[in-house]
């Protein structure tokens, strides 16, 4: 039966885990300025630290704050949604130019959470706020990694958040991280058509 919970639940959960924390991250400064209902966390009483010890910082815990967005192991985790879909039409009028009108999408749903809307006045802001609304939008619904692929991919405008970007100290990304999972040894090894190489 847990094979079908929900994982992002499950590791932050403290039944047993307490693995996936939003301390550090884009979101935990964001939630905290906005209180954004996409983007819900919060402490845990008595569980002030994650359950794993990080090497690059030395070996300590990191501060546990847990997410709450799913909040039962049964909770679905989204596929795909109609914001999803009004981004997605967001982003076509992005790449055509039309970032006026994909900013008023944008905050046609910012609007309507009572968070407040973003202002750009060009289109490489327009960019930026637009990989900001849906790194909100579409959080923990696994996402992001493909963003960020195509974005790189098509060398769209726009900055992210600097937790973002690889090779910035605040952020702890390494500056030469892939984009790609690596395709595991034990495929490689048992397939002949999958180079030797990750």
């Amino acid at each position: 039966q847990q094979s079908h919970y929900n994982r992002i639940y499950f590791a932050g959960a403290n039944q047993p885990y307490r693995a996936v924390t939003v301390w550090n991250t884009v979101y935990e400064q964001y939630y905290e300025e906005t209180g954004d209902p996409r983007t819900p966390w919060g402490l845990m009483e008595g569980f002030p630290e994650g359950d794993a010890a990080l090497a690059f910082l030395g070996n300590q815990r990191v501060p546990f704050y847990q997410q709450r967005k799913y909040g039962n192991p049964d909770d679905d985790i989204n596929l795909s949604s109609g914001w999803e879909m009004r981004l997605l039409e967001a982003e076509n009028l992005l790449r055509n130019g039309s970032w006026q009108a994909a900013m008023d999408m944008i905050n046609t749903r910012r609007a309507a959470l009572g968070v407040p809307e973003f202002t750009a006045t060009s289109l490489d802001e327009a960019w930026t706020h637009y990989k900001r609304e849906r790194g909100i939008e579409l959080w923990l619904e696994g996402r992001r990694m493909g963003d960020l692929r195509r974005w790189e991919r098509d060398n769209v405008p726009g900055d992210l958040h600097p937790l973002e970007e690889p090779g910035n100290p605040a952020s702890y990304l390494v500056a030469d991280r892939s984009l790609c999972y690596d395709i595991p040894q034990n495929e490689r090894q048992s397939n002949p058509n999958v180079p030797d190489q990750p």
